[in-house]
């Protein structure tokens, strides 16, 4: 292998791959309703769902009362939600979840998070599939070293039995030679 291509047979990191990464986190983020979700995880051996906290862009707050959808509303606003695009939405009865953004504030330390956390898992898949090319390579290397040594072995061998076939037959050239004129043989 040339030093070429070891370079280049490992993979690098790539900042559009990455950033491509980064958009489609955030795109989940922003798609994904902040709370407890009791679908949010999946047990690996039974497949089913278990429960537990998500973080999302947006989140609801339940109004009992139409009369306090204003109340709520301007109370939100005020500590920095934005209302979202499923606005309020009729839940039981009387009773309305309104839908808004979270803080942008609250937003941006998630997503810096949400970030760092695709980076160290982009970073982990490049250093394994790296690992997993140059273990290959040092198994190709190894078979490639034991079949070599077996094929010089093997011509060793052959060496060393021509070798005792000329020994052999020097010593007993003579006398093979008797034999062969008393049988007739030529």
């Amino acid at each position: 292998m040339t030093s070429a291509t070891r370079t280049s047979v490992l993979r690098k990191a790539n900042k559009a791959e990455l950033a491509a990464l980064k958009d489609a986190a955030k795109e989940k983020f922003y798609n994904t309703q902040h709370g407890y979700d009791q679908f949010a995880f999946t047990d690996p051996k039974t497949l089913r769902p278990i429960g537990g906290m998500v973080k999302g862009a947006y989140t609801y707050f339940t109004v009992v009362y139409l009369t306090e959808i204003l109340k709520t509303y301007i109370e939100k606003i005020e500590l920095g939600y934005t209302l979202h695009e499923l606005g309020a939405q009729p839940l039981t009865g009387h009773s309305v979840n309104i839908y808004f953004y979270r803080p942008q504030s609250e937003i941006d330390a998630d997503l810096a998070l949400i970030y760092e956390q695709v980076t160290q898992e982009y970073n982990a898949a490049i250093e394994a599939e790296n690992t997993a090319i140059i273990e290959r390579e040092v198994q190709f290397q190894m078979a490639n070293t034991v079949r070599l040594r077996a094929e010089q072995k093997a011509r060793d061998e052959q060496e060393e039995a021509d070798r005792i076939r000329m020994e052999v037959e020097a010593e007993l050239g003579a006398t093979r030679k008797a034999v062969r004129d008393s049988l007739g043989a030529e």
